[in-house]
């Protein structure tokens, strides 16, 4: 009860299979990461005293870790609707790769890691919390920051990604630890950056998407609203501005 708990919601291709199985849905297969990926970042987590529960109405893999402060729910008898909704109420934080679950997270204004994200123009503009998209390549060029937001490199289609010869990197396990270490440090921080290289990277990235949405009506819709507490993640900023 004394627990501060994490909802972790990892998409794969197994609810669409199995909640609509008459439609063939891999044309979001892009979207989908391997739930072990994540081991070493539950493993932080937990560490620093969190219980970590893995949702998911139907899910495809089991994640191979054991604690007793993790819990794959996504896999268990008890799991309900009703109590998906609850868990994100009590919930402290909730991590997301962007499906549909993590709105009731939103609804119920709970700071949010949207990682492996690709919804959106890969960026959550409007939500208290931090945004690491999937890692773009083009002829296995890495993508500058402003193509990132490009329509052209942003489809809705698996096969219109391989046409594009644009590949997609998911984080691995080391990168996604260091990457929930930078969630929590700022979640215990309110959302304030006090490192300065921080910070730049930060205002230069508003700065550079504010330009990016003044050309773009379509985006700007998308981001008509910028959360204050809204932000794309340090790591990431970082490779994109060949460190900067």
């Amino acid at each position: 009860k004394k627990k501060k708990i994490i909802c972790l919601i990892i998409r794969d291709e197994d609810y669409l299979k199995k909640a609509q199985p008459t439609v063939d849905f891999s044309y979001h297969s892009y979207r989908d990461s391997d739930p072990n990926s994540y081991v070493e970042g539950i493993k932080y987590l937990v560490e620093e005293g969190y219980f970590v529960i893995r949702m998911g109405k139907f899910t495809q893999n089991k994640i191979n870790f054991s604690h007793k402060n993790f819990f794959d729910y996504g896999v268990s008898e008890i799991r309900s609707d009703f109590l998906d909704i609850w868990l994100l109420k009590k919930s402290t934080f909730c991590i997301s790769t962007g499906t549909g679950l993590d709105e009731a997270a939103r609804l119920f204004l709970k700071p949010i890691l949207f990682i492996n994200f690709t919804n959106s123009r890969l960026f959550t503009s409007h939500t208290c919390g931090i945004t690491y998209p999937k890692i773009l390549h083009k002829n296995k060029t890495p993508l500058s920051l402003s193509d990132y937001f490009e329509k052209k490199n942003n489809l809705s289609n698996t096969q219109d990604f391989l046409d594009q010869n644009i590949s997609m990197t998911n984080y691995n396990n080391d990168e996604i630890k260091i990457i929930f270490k930078e969630f929590d440090e700022m979640y215990k921080n309110n959302f304030s950056i006090n490192d300065k290289n921080h910070q730049i990277l930060q205002e230069k990235f508003i700065n550079d998407f504010r330009q990016c949405l003044n050309k773009d009506q379509d985006l700007k819709k998308n981001h008509a609203f910028l959360h204050k507490k809204g932000y794309m993640g340090y790591y990431f900023l970082r490779s994109v501005y060949h460190g900067i």
